[in-house]
């Protein structure tokens, strides 16, 4: 296992979760790859651009 890696727990709601996980099926892609994706425009966008300046 990459030591760099760690694991995200968030709480949101079951339907939520459910929805988000059908439509990643059906884009034949994963959640977990979906909610990096997010979080790194969100960085890009918000601030701390350097992070992905390696």
């Amino acid at each position: 296992m990459d030591n760099n890696k760690v694991n995200l727990t968030i709480q949101i709601e079951k339907e939520l979760r459910d929805s988000f996980k059908n439509v990643c099926k059906a884009q034949d892609t994963d959640v977990s790859k979906e909610i990096r994706s997010f979080m790194r425009q969100y960085i890009k966008k918000h601030g701390q651009q350097d992070l992905f300046k390696k």
